[in-house]
């Protein structure tokens, strides 16, 4: 794209978006394929109408440079605040397995007290005691359910 003074329109091009240029007093505005138009400031400030076309549309390139910054900042923000989240999620989600870690440890202590007295009283075997005790000292995961 070439370069272009303030005090004239950029030159046409296959870019069809709609621009509005300020130039001392002057509005270039581009509407998409009909070239550029020459509106006096003064006419548009004072005017209850719009200008023709889809006013809706119309962006301001007079610093691009500030724009891009801009969306690049509110990027890295965005980004930022994503992480922020996600670190946030996965606290909560190690905090919740350790409860229920705790939670399981809890339920199976209570589990071998209760198998603990039924199997001490006078009415149990001794073959039933020596299972149990048997059961208690082995490891874990030899047993598969």
């Amino acid at each position: 794209m070439g370069k272009w003074s303030r005090s004239e329109p950029p030159p046409s091009g296959p870019d069809t978006r709609r621009h509005l240029v300020p130039t001392r007093g002057v509005l270039f505005f581009q509407d998409a394929g009909a070239g550029w138009t020459k509106w006096p400031l003064n006419d548009l400030m004072n005017s209850t109408t719009p200008p023709a076309g889809d006013v809706s549309e119309l962006k301001n390139d007079s610093n691009p440079r500030e724009e891009e910054e801009e969306e690049e900042r509110e990027e890295e923000e965005e980004e930022r605040e994503e992480e922020e989240e996600e670190r946030e999620e996965e606290e909560e989600e190690r905090e919740e397995e350790e409860e229920r870690e705790e939670e399981e440890e809890e339920r199976e202590e209570e589990e071998e007290e209760r198998e603990e007295e039924a199997f001490t009283g006078p009415h149990c075997s001794e073959m039933i005691k020596n299972q149990r005790e048997e059961k208690r000292t082995t490891p874990r995961w030899l047993f598969v359910s």
